[in-house]
């Protein structure tokens, strides 16, 4: 009985020895595990992984995919292109990436959501990150307008609005072909200048374009109507929101190797900033004016509403009594309010930039000229240099000798006499203008431009004029004999008929023209 007591003991003592280095293995192999999470991955694939697992619950839409694939085939190559251009320009264009990314998780978020009303405060929240980040684009383009990137800075700035399709509630797709064909101008401008010296810039430029044609086809496949939300979910759009941006919100806060000690306390919320401009779905500002409320509500009372009204004896009425319009003047403001609206007035006005006329390189810069007493005149042009003109309003200017290019932007009421140019005249955004060609000049092109005039001279026939998006622009050519010749007026059109052609099935476009 004894060795038999012996030999189960030295058996359980066995088991209980095998047991423990099971144990210790087995905790070995978790400690191994755990660390290998926080220590070899990194943040951003750590988020990846996070949203691959979010994707596998929950499959993506065909718009989201759609988008995904728009992203991944033209943006991020037009992204790499940008970076080896260099800054400012790699700085604008990453700030565009990140607003594909904002659009994307918007896209991602109405899908999964019951549409709000587009004038509500929560839709309204939802597009600031958009909103925020076109207005910086467009500040970086305005921030370096020396810089020999300026037209690839442009067409960025005015192409990046098609973004805002988002907050068109109906046919989104006609206000990206808008925008694109904004972006083209510049675009043009880009691939003509750099054709040959910087052919990496022209191919950037057709990157874009195609990526805004891009962008056109998929609201129009599925974004027909405005932005697409879910016909079944009750799920508000701002909770939709926060989920779409929790894998890549927690990617972001994942810190790096955790200290042998264990993890940290999780970093502290960013300090608040100011707020987004105000972006195409904003709701308006609460008005200081009458509650219109009270309007309406007297509106719906019907034949009521007149009630309340004084009974005027025809003693009092000014129109059948001469006394009282003799002695009956009514001011249309009280002097308080006068005051106030003054106050207000001097409170808002934007400091006035200084005039200024200066050589720069080879670049005149002719800017900030407001009712100018006596002409703006430019004596020391030479033929490679180029004059850039903007913000200037109710002044002449006149440019002597041959020089390469003109540019008029922003300007309002201003007259322009030039002898002769090499390129062409530019004119974006010009109200009222009026422009005096003395010599030669290949090519004017007008772009938004609203009301001007072109006087050409017998030398300046041959000028090509283009226009885009421009009305009320005249032409005036001379007739008659050499001694005895006068400016007469020829309007450039603006009506197009568009015809489908039976032969053809396609669309012939053809210039309404004016008849006397």
């Amino acid at each position: 009985m004894g060795q038999s007591g012996a030999a189960v003991s030295e058996g359980l003592i066995a088991f209980l020895s095998d047991l423990k280095g099971a144990i210790s293995k087995l905790e070995g192999s978790l400690a191994g595990h755990t660390a290998t999470t926080p220590s070899n991955v990194s943040g951003a694939e750590a988020g990846i992984a996070a949203a691959s697992a979010s994707t596998e619950e929950q499959p993506l839409s065909p718009a989201v995919k759609d988008f995904d694939a728009l992203i991944s085939d033209l943006v991020e190559p037009w992204l790499n292109a940008s970076q080896t251009i260099g800054e400012p320009l790699s700085i604008q264009t990453a700030a565009v990436g990140k607003l594909f990314a904002a659009q994307r998780s918007l896209i991602l978020a109405a899908g999964q959501s019951k549409k709000p009303s587009f004038t509500s405060p929560e839709f309204a929240e939802a597009l600031k990150p958009l909103s925020a980040g076109m207005g910086s684009i467009s500040q970086i383009k305005d921030d370096n307008r020396r810089s020999k990137l300026y037209n690839l800075l442009s067409t960025v700035a005015e192409g990046v609005p098609a973004l805002g399709w988002v907050a068109i509630e109906k046919t989104p797709a006609p206000f990206v072909n808008d925008m694109k064909d904004s972006a083209q101008f510049w675009g043009n401008r880009v691939i003509k200048d750099s054709k040959d010296k910087e052919p990496t810039h022209a191919e950037w430029a057709k990157q874009f374009i195609a990526i805004l044609t891009e962008l056109n086809k998929y609201v129009k496949q599925h974004h027909t109507t405005g932005l697409a939300f879910s016909a079944k979910s009750q799920q508000d759009l701002k909770t939709s929101l926060a989920n779409a941006a929790g894998p890549s919100a927690t990617a972001a806060a994942t810190p790096g190797p955790a200290p042998a000690g264990g993890a940290g306390p999780p970093p502290p919320p960013p300090p608040p900033g100011s707020p987004p401009p105000p972006f195409l779905g904003d709701a308006a500002p609460a008005s200081s004016g009458p509650d219109m409320n009270a309007v309406f509500a007297d509106l719906n009372r019907g034949e009521n509403v007149t009630s309340g009204l004084k009974k005027v004896d025809k003693s009092q009425m000014t129109h059948k009594n001469p006394a009282l319009r003799a002695t009956s003047v009514v001011s249309d403001k009280s002097p308080a309010k006068q005051s106030t609206s003054a106050k207000a007035a001097s409170a808002t006005a934007k400091p006035a930039r200084p005039a200024r006329t200066e050589l720069e390189g080879t670049k005149w810069f002719v800017e900030n000229y407001d009712s100018a007493s006596t002409p703006i005149v430019l004596d020391g042009v030479e033929l490679n240099h180029s004059v850039y003109v903007s913000n200037c309003k109710r002044s002449t200017l006149q440019i002597k000798g041959k020089f390469n290019a003109l540019t008029l932007e922003s300007c309002d009421k201003l007259g322009v006499v030039v002898d002769s140019l090499v390129s062409s005249i530019d004119l974006v955004k010009c109200k009222s203008f009026a422009i005096q060609i003395e010599g030669q000049c290949p090519t004017v092109i007008c772009d938004s431009c609203d009301g001007g005039s072109i006087y050409l001279s017998d030398d300046a026939r041959a000028c090509e004029i283009m226009t885009a998006k421009t009305g009320g622009v005249n032409v005036y050519v001379l007739e008659g004999q050499s001694d005895a010749k006068e400016f007469t007026e020829q309007p450039l059109p603006e009506m197009v008929k568009h015809v489908i052609d039976p032969a053809t099935n396609k669309i012939v476009s053809t210039f309404v023209e004016y008849k006397d």
